[in-house]
């Protein structure tokens, strides 16, 4: 099988995952997305400052950092949906969605009046609109989502689309925000299975 045929059936997988790669790039991107990361450091919280008790109600950056020891259970979830795939294409799946499911450093939560985003690490960050519309986000690199957000109580959800292939992110904040839990499903008509994993976070300070 030439590389031409893999990559083309592996185009609505490989496209859907592209868009995990910074904690769950699932979601839509307005304009501001495409300032450079630094920028978000704009409402900062203060550290040691306590969140406040409904967090996506306020304004501002909360950065986290993951508990240790939790980056097997990425490579188990990618190893699960690759699992019954014809051997070539499932060293190029696992490549790739071990590349755009990288345990990070650093995710923050990018709280705006009119905005909700993530960022992890120096990755381009996510601004997605309030009002849950679906709109086409390109990630900077090429791969392109139909994506929304939306907000239940504790948690963000973030949800991104092409074709058939379509990846939820939750954002579930806990312990008066002090707490962060990460929670990836990814499914695509190529993969074994889902991509299914939760990874916790605590803010730093």
């Amino acid at each position: 099988m030439n590389a031409q045929r893999t990559w083309a059936i592996l185009e609505t997988m490989v496209v859907a995952t592209a868009v995990l790669s910074t904690g769950g790039r699932v979601a839509a991107q307005s304009t501001a997305a495409h300032e450079p990361a630094s920028s978000v450091s704009k409402g900062e919280v203060v550290p040691g400052a306590d969140p406040p008790a409904e967090l996506f109600g306020q304004s501002g950056v909360y950065s986290y950092g993951p508990d240790p020891g939790q980056a097997p259970l990425i490579e188990a979830a990618v190893n699960h949906a690759v699992a019954h795939m014809f051997p070539l294409i499932r060293g190029i799946a696992r490549h790739r969605l071990m590349s755009t499911n990288k345990l990070p450093d650093t995710l923050r939560l990018i709280i705006e009046p009119d905005t909700l985003g993530t960022q992890t690490d120096r990755d381009k960050p996510m601004n997605l609109p309030r009002s849950g519309v679906t709109i086409r986000w390109d990630d900077g690199s090429g791969d392109i989502c139909r994506a929304r957000d939306s907000v239940a109580a504790d948690t963000l959800f973030q949800f991104c689309s092409v074709g058939k292939a379509t990846s939820v992110a939750r954002y579930v904040v806990a312990d008066g925000a002090r707490r962060l839990r990460m929670i990836i499903h990814l499914t695509a008509p190529h993969l074994s299975g889902p991509v299914d994993y939760a990874i916790d976070f605590r803010r730093l300070e």
